[in-house]
């Protein structure tokens, strides 16, 4: 059983959460596919609302009574509340209840609406977490100071180059159906193994990994054979024209069960490699047609990069995002000519180039095998970086035991946790102002006490957008060391 509840939604949450106050005891409940400031009627669970420990509650979207202001129709068929839903007007998303895509999140809201509720998220954030002393409104106070404005790449309503709200992923993982149709994963109620969605198409593609994700097309009886064998399917481009060609190929991944190479046929300039399920070693990686490498775009140059290979991609899926990151981080950290900055966990050095244009000499320490070929491949013929390759605590230790100059550091982490043992090796070299890099706000809070261990203070956060309609937000972090 379950009940229906006419709620206001008033807040949302550091994780993205939309959320609304249960009339009569006031626990919060989290609705998707809304936007704050609706009147909506949402049905909840009589299970959970019967328990009281249970907190926040989960409200399923049935109806939006009086509509925010940002709303907005989606433009992808795929998008959308995976039940029905009756908008103040009469009519129905998703009448039918078919399967509705789990990648974007937020199309139904307006890009400028999007842009502020990605800074209250990082706000929100810093005031679950008590990061600032004093009385709550404090609090809020401290944390609306700290952060500044989301950086957007333009509305995509205006005809700009920097209109990259939508057509701007240059990577992207498919998993196969049965019939070997690419799928995406679907708005399921099990997470840990959602129903797949076949696409024919992603308004979020670039138009090079449109032209690539249209090649692997197969017909049925092709495609079920490949579904066999393969797990997945990891795309990537580098966003330098609108079509693949001979001088701008794009990279495949197949993850094989077998490892037996399947019988393909493309028409593009792709490299092609297969690799067991989950290794990591790159000599379980075998090369099928072309070369390892392809090029990204960067500053009306072109770079080398590497695919994917999982969860550690070297270069930002954001067309514009790693010549930005390094534009802003070395802007926060107010940058000057006459400094010389460490960047950790360097990637692909596309982030470094950006932040040497504004610096007297960059240190780029980087230690994979992939990242560091890329690395050095871009940092050829520039005359203000060197690349010290090893793990980042090995390497600062060295450095700290030389005779290096240091004012600032960069940290562009990913995947990897910044322990406090790094910012201690940051003390000791000097470093006056950090920039961390963090690809949403999850562990934020962790960083800022691990940097005042250290003595490094919070002093300004910087969200950017790489992740338009999605419910998530970069953030540069600006430390500067306490005198």
């Amino acid at each position: 059983m379950a009940q229906l509840l006419e709620i206001t939604l008033n807040r949302i949450s550091a994780g993205g959460d939309i959320t609304g106050a249960h009339p009569e005891d006031g626990r919060p409940i989290v609705v998707a596919d809304a936007i704050p400031g609706e009147r909506v009627l949402v049905e909840i669970d009589e299970k959970e609302l019967a328990d009281p420990a249970r907190s926040p509650l989960r409200g399923t979207l049935r109806r939006v009574i009086e509509a925010s202001s940002a709303r907005v129709t989606p433009p992808c068929p795929y998008f959308g509340p995976p039940q029905p839903v009756t908008l103040p007007d009469g009519s129905q998303l998703n009448p039918e209840g078919a399967l509705r895509c789990a990648g974007c999140a937020w199309q139904h809201i307006a890009y400028d609406e999007q842009l502020n509720l990605k800074r209250q998220m990082v706000v929100e954030h810093l005031v679950d977490a008590a990061v600032f002393k004093g009385a709550p409104r404090h609090q809020r106070e401290a944390a609306e100071a700290m952060v500044y404005d989301v950086v957007g790449f333009g509305d995509p309503t205006e005809a700009e180059e920097t209109a990259f709200a939508y057509g701007y992923l240059t990577q992207m993982t498919f998993r196969l159906n049965r019939r070997g149709a690419c799928c995406l994963p679907s708005r399921s109620d099990d997470a840990a193994f959602p129903a797949l969605l076949p696409i024919d198409f992603c308004l979020l593609h670039h138009p090079q990994l449109a032209d690539l994700f249209a090649a692997f097309a197969v017909d049925e009886e092709s495609g079920s054979e490949l579904a066999h064998d393969l797990n997945s399917i990891e795309m990537s481009v580098g966003g330098t024209a609108e079509e693949l060609s001979a001088g701008h190929k794009g990279s495949v991944v197949l993850e094989s069960r077998s490892g037996n190479a399947p019988d393909l046929e493309l028409d593009l300039p792709v490299n092609v490699l297969m690799r067991r399920p989950q290794a990591d070693d790159l000599d379980a990686v075998e090369l099928l047609v072309g070369d390892w490498s392809y090029t990204v775009h960067w500053n009306d140059e072109e770079m080398v990069a590497y695919p994917a290979m999982g969860d550690a991609p070297l270069v930002s899926p954001h067309l514009l995002g790693d010549e930005a990151v390094g534009a802003l981080a070395a802007s926060l950290l107010e940058a000057q000519p006459f400094e010389h900055l460490i960047h950790l966990w360097a990637g692909a050095g596309i982030v470094s180039r950006g932040v040497a244009e504004n610096v007297a000499t960059v240190i780029a320490v980087e230690d994979g095998k992939l990242a560091v070929a890329a690395l050095e491949a871009n940092i050829a013929g520039t005359d203000n970086i060197a690349h010290h390759r090893g793990p980042v605590r090995r390497v600062l230790d060295q450095l700290r035991r030389g005779e290096y100059e240091t004012n600032l550091a960069l940290l562009t982490p990913g995947a990897t946790t910044v322990d406090d043992v790094t910012f201690r090796h940051l003390d000791r070299l000097g470093i006056l102002r950090v920039a961390v890099v963090l690809d949403g706000v999850d562990g934020l809070s962790e960083l800022i006490a691990l940097a005042r261990a250290a003595r490094f203070v919070l002093a300004a956060i910087q969200p950017v957008d790489l992740q338009p309609q999605q419910d998530a937000v970069t953030v540069i972090v600006r430390f500067d060391r306490s005198r």
